[in-house]
């Protein structure tokens, strides 16, 4: 029932995550989903951190936005080195999220839980630009997709179907399919 996050910040390894091998060098970011067979192996002088996150945790947070749904549905290592992920973010949050968890100050839970969604927004973020390639957020189609995703997000229990969805946005279910398709491959 655990989710991991490490963040490195130096260094580099390998880790094996079922029964792939995916190498990371710094800055990376490496998702480890609850109950999944993994190990590391980190080259010396290698330093990052480890965020645990409880899966009743993610849960809670999916409730509230289910966009980050897709986080740890399988294990991945990301490279923090290009896109708009800022490893410098994900690090001051991970620090604050410490502090936080540590420190018996006014409504310090809260602020620990507002870091981590702050992480796994940053997580799920660059596991979204990684999965479509380097400029998935520009152009008209990556606009239409993203006001497709605001929707969705709005309705998604009223099960609309694509063509209902498509006339919402003023355009028609081929052209959204397309979009999704070139900016998500889904």
């Amino acid at each position: 029932e655990l989710n991991q996050l490490l963040l490195i910040v130096s260094g580099r390894g390998e880790m094996r995550i079922e029964s792939g091998l995916q190498p990371f060098s710094a800055p990376a970011l490496l998702i480890v989903p609850a109950a999944t067979v993994h190990a590391f192996e980190f080259e010396p002088d290698t330093a990052g951190y480890v965020v645990t996150i409880a899966e009743a945790s993610v849960r809670e947070v999916l409730r509230r936005d289910p966009a980050l749904g897709g986080l740890f549905d399988s294990g991945a290592s990301l490279s923090l080195t290009d896109g708009d992920a800022d490893p410098g973010e994900l690090e001051r949050a991970v620090r604050a999220l410490r502090r936080e968890i540590v420190w018996p100050a006014p409504a310090h839970t809260l602020a620990a839980e507002a870091h981590l969604v702050t992480l796994l927004v940053g997580a799920a973020r660059a596991l979204l630009q990684h999965a479509c390639g380097p400029g998935w957020q520009r152009g008209p189609r990556a606009a239409l997709v993203a006001r497709f995703r605001d929707i969705l997000d709005q309705h998604f229990r009223a099960g609309w179907s694509l063509g209902r969805y498509a006339r919402d946005l003023s355009v028609s279910p081929t052209r959204l399919r397309a979009a999704c398709m070139q900016v998500t491959g889904k």
